[in-house]
């Protein structure tokens, strides 16, 4: 019986991906508190920005997993990557068309 490795092809690249996103989110949260306060932002909008970004990911981390079970996960990892492109473009947009604290 031949057996399989567990950490190959399409496994493998996603463990990496989510390896390069975990840094990614990391890195700006240790010089973020410096720059929101730079634009303006006092330490309790830092607090809350923080905490919101935390419980959100906790609520939905759960439903997302349970949902990609139904749906597919590709179909979760497509759209999620949609989400994050039109939120980045919007963070862009945000001094142009007058939202948040800038």
């Amino acid at each position: 019986m031949a057996r399989s490795r567990i950490y190959s092809g399409p496994i493998l690249l996603l463990g990496i991906v989510q390896l390069v996103e975990s840094i990614a989110f990391s890195i700006p949260y240790s010089y973020f508190p410096n720059y929101a306060i730079s634009l303006g932002a006092s330490v309790a909008l830092i607090g809350l920005f923080t905490s919101a970004f935390m419980l959100s990911m906790a609520l939905l981390s759960p439903k997302l997993g349970s949902l990609s079970d139904r749906v597919g996960r590709k179909k979760i990892i497509v759209w999620g990557l949609f989400g994050d492109v039109v939120l980045g473009i919007l963070t862009g947009l945000a001094r142009q068309i007058g939202f948040g604290f800038c």
